[in-house]
């Protein structure tokens, strides 16, 4: 997620990495969650079948630590 993403662009981003098969449940989580006030920029790391839900809450948390150089 990079910083000032809107949530159609990561929705994007999310479908165009094969995570996300059903955009339209994911933005209705996002804003049932208010997920859209807490999504931070970051590196998220989610699993293959990952439903839109568990998406957005993943987004909901902070997102993974920095990888050491």
């Amino acid at each position: 997620i990079e910083p000032g993403q809107t949530v159609t662009e990561i929705k994007e981003s999310l479908v165009d990495a094969g995570l996300l098969d059903d955009p339209s449940a994911f933005q209705y989580a996002v804003v049932r969650d208010r997920v859209d006030q807490l999504i931070k920029a970051g590196t998220y790391t989610m699993g293959a079948g990952i439903t839109p839900a568990a998406i957005a809450s993943r987004l909901a948390a902070d997102p993974d630590p920095p990888t050491p150089v």
